[in-house]
């Protein structure tokens, strides 16, 4: 099954280390049963705490509900 663009939606993991953004990066995909492509991979600071993030995206049918009460309305 081919996944067009307005099918996926933009997704990312964080890790407090490049090794654990590794060991994120394979569970997230053994979880999804998937082998998904990672990009903009780089260190952030977030609050203070340096961490590593990696984006890729997600068939828009995987990522569950997209509520977030900290969300801003559209």
């Amino acid at each position: 099954m081919s996944t067009t663009h307005s099918s996926t939606i933009p997704d990312f993991i964080t890790a407090q280390s490049p090794m654990g953004l590794r060991r994120l990066m394979f569970a997230t995909n053994a979880r999804a049963g998937a082998m998904f492509q990672y990009f903009d991979i780089q260190q952030i600071t977030d609050n203070g705490k340096v961490k590593w993030i990696a984006w890729f995206y997600r068939d828009v049918r995987g990522i569950g509900g997209l509520t977030d009460d900290n969300a801003e309305q559209l």
